[in-house]
């Protein structure tokens, strides 16, 4: 199991309307971060907001699901939508570096959708280690918050739960 270096948290007074939400940055050290050398960095943004929930710009959701090329109209509200989920993720990066919990230089990174593996599926934002940094190689910054996170919890009970009643029961 990898191991955080650097723990760092504070309590936020106010973020989008919400008080008690944890900004949290966390780093790994090169040899628990990969199993190989690399010279990039990687940081990994979790936020419990989407761009639907946020003033502006109004999103009333995701746009459908379409294969891209398809439909050029909607390709180009996945583009809009898409940057609006990258300015969240830059927003609590430049956050964390003004409160003092990570250092400037993560500014300089840049937001790639293959950052993490060779497929889309784990997004972040990549820097040059030899350039700017030695030492850690993988950032995590989380902003935790505590109606999410209930409203969260309800959801998974409530998945469980119907899930139970809908297993098998077997006598034996």
């Amino acid at each position: 199991m990898k191991t955080m270096n650097t723990d760092k948290s504070i309590t936020l007074e106010d973020y989008y309307g919400e008080t008690g939400c944890v900004l949290e940055v966390s780093e790994l050290s090169p040899t628990e971060s990969r199993k190989r050398p690399s010279k990039k960095g990687m940081i990994f943004i979790s936020t419990p907001w989407s761009p639907e929930e946020l003033p502006a710009p109004k999103f009333a959701g995701p746009p459908s699901y379409s294969k891209k090329g398809d439909d050029p109209e909607n390709d180009k509200l996945w583009k809009k939508y898409n940057k609006a989920e990258i300015a969240l993720m830059r927003e609590a990066l430049q956050m964390a570096v003004d409160k003092g919990l990570a250092p400037e230089f993560l500014l300089k990174s840049k937001y790639s959708r293959y950052c993490g593996c060779t497929c889309p599926c784990s997004p972040g934002f990549v820097f040059q280690l030899d350039r700017y940094a030695p030492g850690g190689q993988s950032w995590y910054i989380t902003i935790k918050s505590p109606r999410k996170t209930k409203q969260q919890e309800a959801e998974h009970a409530e998945y469980l739960s119907s899930r139970e009643q809908q297993a098998p029961t077997f006598v034996i």
